[in-house]
C-alpha cells in the first residue's frame, strides 16, 4: 500500500508524462511533415517562377539579341549565360526535391522525373535553336552575310543584264525579311531566271554571273529553310517546340502543386483530429487529477487552513485545541509541524506581550527625554539652531532670536543669509565642504549679523552635523554665542596697543639722541681718564649705554615691523645672508664660527627683503654671541624649495637652550641663560616678522649641543612685485 504523497504524485506524474510524451511526439511528427510540405510548396513555386524567367530569357534572345550585329560579331550572349545558369538551378531544385523531400506517392516521383526529362529536352532544343540562329547570321555574317556578299558582286555586273531585275530581287529579299513568307523566295527565283535569260557579254562573263546568281539563290534558300526551322512565328519550328516544352513543364508543376495541396488538406484534417483528441484527453486527465489531488492534498490543506484561520481569530490563545490529522503521510507530518509552530507562536505571543509592556514603559521615558531636550533647546543660555542644506532655518530657539532682537516667528520667516553681513556670507564655504566630506567634525567661525534695529551683532558660530540612522547627513547644528562685548573689548585693546606702540616709538626716538650723546661722552672720558678706578666705571657705563642703545634700536625696529607694509620683490636669499654676516663684523669681541651656506634653491623667491634681512640677522647674531668659541664651532645655513614656500634652516653647535624654555624664548624680554647679554627682543622680533609674512618658525635645541631653527617663508610668486 502506498503511504506517502510523494510516491503517489510521482506515479501520477510518470503516467501524465508518458501520455504527454506520446502526444508530443505525434504533434512534432505532424508539424515536421507540415513544414516539409511547406518546403515542397516553396520549391515548386520557385521552379515555376524560374521556368517563366527561362521563357523570358529565351524570347529576349530570339527576338532581340539574335538580331543585334554585336552578338554575331562576338557570339557572346549574357542572356544565354543566364538561361543556362537558370536551367542548372531548376535541375538542382528538382533533384533536391526528389532526393531529400518526402515523397508521398509514386505519381509524385514520376512527375518530378518527367519535369527533369522535359527540362533536358527543352535545353537540347534551345541549343539547336542557338546553332541555327548563328548559321543564319545577320547582315555580313552567316547566310545573310553570304547573300549580302553575292548581291554586292551582282551590282558590279549590272551592265550585262537589266538593273530593274536586281532591284526587284533586293525588294523581294527585304520583304521576306519583314514578313517571313516563302512566296518571296519564288519571286526571287523567277527574277534570277529572267536575269539569266537576258544576260549579255562574253561567255566567261555570263558563266561568272550565273555562278554568283546560283550562290545567292542557294544562300537565300538555306536562310528560308533555317527561318522555318527556327520558327519566328512562335508556333512552328524550334521556337514552337520550346513553347511546348515550357507548357509541359508548367503543366507538370501545376499537377505537383495540386497533389501537394491534396496532401496538405489531408494533413489538416489529421491535425484537427489530433487536436480534438488532445483537448478531450486533457479534459479527462484534468478531472481525474482534480479528484486525486482533492482526495490526497486539497481536503487536508483545507482542514489546515480552517484551523489556522481559527487560531488567528482567537489571537493564538493557549486554550485553542490542536489540529488532528488522520493521514499517515507528508500531510500528516505537516499537520504535526503546524501544531508545533502554533504552540511556539502561542508561547512567543506571551513573551511579545511582555516585551510590548516594556517598550511602552521605555516610550514613556523617551517622551520624557524628548520633553527635557526641548526644554533645554528652548531655555539654553546660547542660541541653538538647526539649519538645512539649502540655507534655511529648520528650527531655532528663542535665545538666538533675542540675539538679533527678532521675534521667534519673525526670524523663522528669514534665512541666515538675510541677517548676515554680505562680506561674511561665504567665508566658511571651505569648512562646510570639509564637514560634509567628514574631514572635520566641527568648526567655529565669527560673523557679523544685522539686528532688527540695524546695528551689527558679532556672533561666534560653532557648526556640526546631525546624521540620520543610516549615517547620512541630515542638517547642520549651530551653536551661536553673542561676542559683541568681546569684540568691542578687542577693539579697545587694539586701540590702546596702537597708542602704546606710538608711545614706545616716540620715546625710543626721543631717547636715541641723549643715548648717542652719552655714548660719545663715555668714549671721550675713557680716552682722557688716567685714573684706573674711574676708567673702570666709565667702561661699565659705556657697556650699559650700548645695551640701552641696542634695546632702543630693537624697539624702533619692532614698531616698524608692526606698522610697516609688506613690499614683495625678487630676493637672492644667499646675497641677503652674506650681507647680514657682513653687518655683524662689529661683534669683534666674539670669535666667529665657520659659516657654511648650502643653497639648493632652483626657483625665484618673492618676499619683503627688509623683513627677511631682519629675521636672518637676528638669528645669526644669536648663533655668533652664544657660540662656544671653539675651533670646531660652525653655523650651517640650508636653503631649499618646498611647495609654495622656501625652507631656511640655521644650525649651530653653540651652548644650546634648555628644553623647558623652548616655549618662552619667543616672548618679549625673555633671556634663557645667565650668560645672555642681549636685550631679550631678538627672537621676539623674528617671530613677529615671520607672522607678518605668513611664515612659521620651529626650534630644536638641547643645552650644551647647539640649536636648529627651521623657518618657512611663503613664496608669493603670483604677486611678483609690488605691495
Amino acid at each position: 500500500m502506498i503511504k506517502t504523497i510523494k510516491l503517489k504524485l510521482l506515479l501520477i506524474f510518470l503516467l501524465f508524462s508518458s501520455i504527454t510524451s506520446i502526444i508530443g511526439i505525434a504533434c512534432l511528427n505532424f508539424f515536421y511533415e507540415r513544414e516539409e510540405r511547406f518546403h515542397i510548396v516553396n520549391l515548386l513555386n520557385s521552379i515555376n517562377l524560374n521556368t517563366a524567367i527561362l521563357h523570358y530569357y529565351e524570347q529576349y534572345y530570339i527576338n532581340y539579341e539574335s538580331k543585334d550585329i554585336a552578338y554575331h560579331l562576338s557570339h557572346n550572349s549574357k542572356y544565354i549565360r543566364r538561361h543556362q545558369r537558370l536551367i542548372r538551378s531548376i535541375e538542382s531544385e528538382i533533384r533536391f526535391l526528389s532526393q531529400n523531400g518526402p515523397i508521398y506517392s509514386t505519381q509524385f516521383a514520376t512527375r518530378l522525373d518527367s519535369v527533369i526529362a522535359e527540362l533536358k529536352a527543352y535545353n537540347k532544343t534551345f541549343k539547336k535553336l542557338i546553332d541555327n540562329i548563328e548559321k543564319r547570321g545577320l547582315r555580313i555574317y552567316g547566310l545573310e552575310g553570304e547573300m549580302t556578299k553575292q548581291m554586292t558582286l551582282l551590282n558590279q555586273y549590272t551592265r550585262h543584264f537589266p538593273k530593274e531585275k536586281l532591284l526587284t530581287i533586293e525588294r523581294d529579299e527585304h520583304a521576306y525579311k519583314l514578313r517571313q513568307e516563302k512566296q518571296y523566295l519564288y519571286d526571287i527565283e523567277k527574277s534570277i531566271i529572267d536575269i539569266k535569260q537576258n544576260l549579255s557579254g562574253s561567255q566567261p562573263i555570263r558563266k561568272e554571273i550565273n555562278g554568283v546568281l546560283d550562290k545567292y539563290f542557294t544562300a537565300t534558300s538555306n536562310l528560308v529553310m533555317l527561318d522555318s526551322i527556327i520558327g519566328y512565328d512562335h508556333e512552328s519550328g524550334l521556337n514552337g517546340t520550346l513553347l511546348q516544352h515550357n507548357n509541359q513543364i508548367s503543366f507538370l508543376i501545376e499537377k505537383l502543386n495540386q497533389e501537394n495541396d491534396l496532401l496538405n488538406d489531408k494533413l489538416k484534417k489529421e491535425y484537427n483530429i489530433i487536436l480534438f483528441g488532445v483537448i478531450l484527453f486533457g479534459t479527462i486527465l484534468s478531472l481525474v487529477l482534480s479528484f486525486i489531488f482533492s482526495h490526497v492534498v486539497t481536503d487536508p490543506l483545507l482542514k489546515m487552513t480552517s484551523y489556522i484561520d481559527n487560531i488567528i481569530k482567537n489571537n493564538f490563545e493557549l486554550t485553542t485545541p490542536g489540529l488532528h490529522m488522520r493521514a499517515n503521510d507528508e500531510i500528516g507530518a505537516l499537520g504535526k509541524i503546524i501544531n508545533y509552530m502554533v504552540k511556539k507562536i502561542q508561547v512567543n505571543m506571551v513573551q511579545a506581550r511582555e516585551y510590548l509592556h516594556q517598550i511602552e514603559a521605555k516610550n514613556v521615558t523617551l517622551i520624557q527625554s524628548e520633553m527635557n531636550f526641548r526644554s533645554t533647546f528652548d531655555q539654553a543660555a546660547v542660541g541653538i539652531a538647526h539649519v538645512g542644506f539649502q540655507g534655511n532655518w529648520i528650527k531655532l530657539n528663542h535665545k538666538l532670536a533675542e540675539t538679533v532682537q527678532y521675534k521667534h516667528s519673525e526670524l523663522l520667516q528669514l534665512s541666515p543669509d538675510d541677517i548676515t553681513n554680505i562680506n561674511d556670507r561665504n567665508i566658511d564655504q571651505e569648512n562646510i565642504q570639509k564637514l560634509l566630506e567628514r574631514k572635520i567634525k566641527n568648526y567655529s567661525v565669527e560673523k557679523r549679523w544685522t539686528s532688527k534695529l540695524g546695528y551689527t551683532v558679532w556672533v561666534d558660530i560653532t557648526v556640526s552635523l546631525k546624521y540620520d540612522a543610516a549615517g547620512e547627513p541630515e542638517y547642520f547644528i549651530w551653536v551661536v554665542q553673542d561676542i559683541s562685548s568681546r569684540k568691542r573689548a578687542e577693539e579697545d585693546l587694539m586701540y590702546k596697543n596702537k597708542e602704546l606702540d606710538t608711545f614706545v616709538y616716540k620715546v625710543s626716538h626721543d631717547l636715541k639722541g641723549p643715548i648717542s650723546s652719552l655714548k660719545g661722552l663715555c668714549h671721550i672720558s675713557i680716552v682722557d681718564c688716567k685714573d684706573l678706578g674711574s676708567l673702570k666705571y666709565f667702561k661699565e657705563i659705556e657697556k650699559t649705554t650700548n645695551r640701552l642703545n641696542e634695546i632702543i634700536l630693537n624697539l624702533i625696529e619692532l614698531t616698524r615691523l608692526k606698522d610697516g607694509q609688506i613690499a614683495y620683490s625678487k630676493i637672492d636669499i644667499e646675497d641677503v645672508t652674506n650681507t647680514c654676516l657682513g653687518s655683524l663684523l662689529h661683534l669683534a669681541e666674539y670669535k666667529f664660527p665657520k659659516v657654511n651656506i648650502f643653497n639648493n634653491l632652483k626657483k625665484d623667491f618673492y618676499c619683503d627683503v627688509r623683513f627677511v634681512s631682519t629675521i636672518i640677522q637676528n638669528l645669526l647674531e644669536n648663533s655668533i654671541k652664544y657660540s662656544k668659541g671653539n675651533d670646531d664651532s660652525f653655523i650651517n645655513i640650508s636653503i631649499e624649495d618646498k611647495k609654495n614656500e622656501i625652507a631656511l634652516t640655521i644650525e649651530d653647535n653653540g651652548i644650546g637652550i634648555d628644553k623647558e624654555f623652548h616655549n618662552k624664548i619667543f616672548d618679549m624680554f625673555f633671556r634663557a641663560t645667565q650668560q645672555s647679554e642681549g636685550t631679550g627682543l631678538g627672537l621676539y622680533i623674528v617671530k613677529n616678522a615671520l607672522e607678518k609674512l605668513g611664515g612659521t618658525i620651529e626650534v630644536k635645541s638641547e643645552e650644551g649641543t647647539g640649536s636648529i631653527f627651521h623657518l618657512h617663508f611663503p613664496n608669493n610668486r603670483e604677486t611678483k612685485s609690488g605691495v
